[in-house]
């Protein structure tokens, strides 16, 4: 998981950072400045982008301001992990397109 986090981040824009301990991981949300892409109380248009279509492509995760939560099954086996991380990365795409947009 930590060598999928590794990559997401290096690939994306959007995701500013990620670390994980054992399954338990987060990867932070960044604009294409570097900063946290969303505050903790406000509704954002990038965020439900990502969020849907995580959800379009089943996965379901939990979202806190700037930080996407993973945490899958314990039962998860290392090829579900870099499949999962393959649409998650598809995900981010789309992310990236939207904050590239942005000022």
């Amino acid at each position: 998981m930590s060598e999928e986090i590794a990559k997401l981040v290096a690939k994306h824009p959007s995701a500013k950072a990620g670390r994980n301990y054992g399954l338990g991981a987060g990867i932070d949300l960044g604009d294409k400045h570097g900063n946290f892409l969303f505050n903790m109380h406000e509704p954002s248009e990038g965020l439900e982008i990502l969020r849907s279509d995580l959800r379009d492509n089943g996965l379901i995760t939990l979202f806190r301001g700037h930080h996407m939560h993973c945490a899958p099954p314990l039962i998860i086996t290392p090829e579900e992990i870099r499949e999962t991380f393959k649409i998650i990365s598809n995900s981010f795409d789309k992310l990236d397109e939207y904050i590239m947009k942005q000022p």
